[in-house]
């Protein structure tokens, strides 16, 4: 195993799993496919690596876009000039698509469904048949049903999955090589964080940084009992 890739990572080979789907799906089927899931199990991590491994366009929507702004960051991505009105911009865009053939990934899908111009997505899907992947929060599908026809050409649903033990100890390899952590710890911080590997991570940090007061680089849980781990819920307050 290449310790310092996030092939490994489940959520990893998931989204690699769909995009070879929607990739080498039968033509009669649409190109469009979304992963969905929490915030923090690594839905980012997995399309960028994916972006690379399959040549794929990634863009990342902002919550102050408009479809003007989101067309022009598209463009950026493809190498188009950004100029022309919106219209001549999607001609573009979809032109481009159709030749190269390339999956194009678009994450924070969210922000496109709040800013309403999610048809103008699927126009582009429409016109390109270029494969399609939309990435969003775990209630994506259900604010999508909304935009029926949109909804209507997903083919391929599929859920980011928490973290498990495996996962974490990667994690643990990957940012933290030298350091050795007990699998009673690696079983403790999997529970608290509930498998969100962003906060598995934080608190991998947080440990390194004991382990060097301590002096050591083989820690188990006995050796943290006076840290207090982030997991996200506000702090208790203090007794007065």
């Amino acid at each position: 195993m290449n310790h310092k890739t996030t092939a490994p990572l489940k959520n990893v080979l998931i989204f690699n799993e769909l995009a070879d789907r929607v990739i080498n799906r039968p033509s009669h089927l649409s190109a469009l496919a979304a992963f969905t899931g929490f915030s923090g199990y690594g839905k980012t991590t997995a399309a960028i690596f994916a972006a690379n491994k399959i040549q794929a366009h990634y863009i990342e929507a902002g919550l102050s876009w408009s479809q003007g702004a989101f067309l022009d960051a598209l463009c950026t991505e493809l190498g188009l000039p950004v100029m022309g009105t919106i219209a001549k911009k999607t001609a573009a865009i979809v032109e481009n698509l159709a030749v190269s053939g390339r999956p194009l990934i678009i994450d924070e899908f969210d922000f496109i469904i709040k800013k309403n111009y999610v048809d103008l997505v699927r126009e582009i899907h429409d016109k390109s048949d270029a494969p399609i992947i939309i990435i969003g929060e775990e209630l994506m599908p259900s604010k999508l049903e909304s935009f029926e026809r949109f909804h209507n050409r997903v083919f391929s649903w599929v859920q980011a999955q928490p973290a498990d033990l495996q996962d974490t100890d990667h994690l643990r390899r990957l940012y933290y090589p030298k350091l050795e952590v007990s699998e009673d710890l690696l079983t403790h911080l999997l529970e608290i964080n509930r498998g969100c590997t962003s906060r598995i991570v934080n608190n991998f940090e947080q440990i390194s940084e004991h382990a060097n007061i301590l002096g050591i680089n083989k820690i188990s849980l006995s050796d943290v009992k006076d840290l207090t781990f982030f997991t996200g819920k506000a702090p208790a307050r203090r007794a007065s």
